[in-house]
Formats: C-alpha cells, structure tokens, sequence
C-alpha cells in the first residue's frame, strides 16, 4: 500500500525536514478517497493540508505506491506523473 510505502520512507528523510501524515493509517479499504492520485479530486485534501500547513510539499501515492502526484503552494500541481519504471 502506498501508505505503507511512503510511511517507511519518511524513516529516510533528514530530521530537519518535518513530515504531516495525511492518512497514514492502513487498513486496505481507502473511506477518505479512491486511491489514485492521478485523478484531480483525490487530491483535494492533500492541496487543502499543503495549504493550511503553510508545507513546501505535498506528495499523494496510490495504493500500492507505484504512481505518484505531487503538490506544492507556489507551482500548483504538477502537471507531470512518476509512474514505478518510468526513466
């Protein structure tokens, strides 16, 4: 699950970068939205937290982590996609 994913991978990230969990909690059955950051109205909530928080970044994956989005307050959303095997 790409919760799974990307909350092992925030044990990788420098101590001086702050992380806000945004439904880190696993169960398999994604009630907040369709997994799939690939579509614009899942991310709302995402671009609503990157907002209020005053983040540099927000980052959605899909459920089992292999897509990625990522938001940010100045450049909007990227319009660009990582997708597991792209080069």
């Amino acid at each position: 699950m790409g919760g799974h994913t990307y909350g092992r991978l925030t044990n990788m990230i420098p101590e001086n970068i702050r992380i806000i969990p945004l439904f880190f909690d696993l169960h398999g059955r994604f009630p907040n939205h369709e997994a799939n950051p690939m579509k614009v109205e899942t991310l709302k909530q995402l671009q609503a937290r990157v907002l209020s928080e005053n983040a540099d970044l927000g980052v959605a994956l899909d459920g089992d982590g292999d897509r990625i989005k990522d938001f940010n307050e100045k450049m909007g959303l990227n319009k660009n996609e990582i997708k597991n095997g792209d080069a």
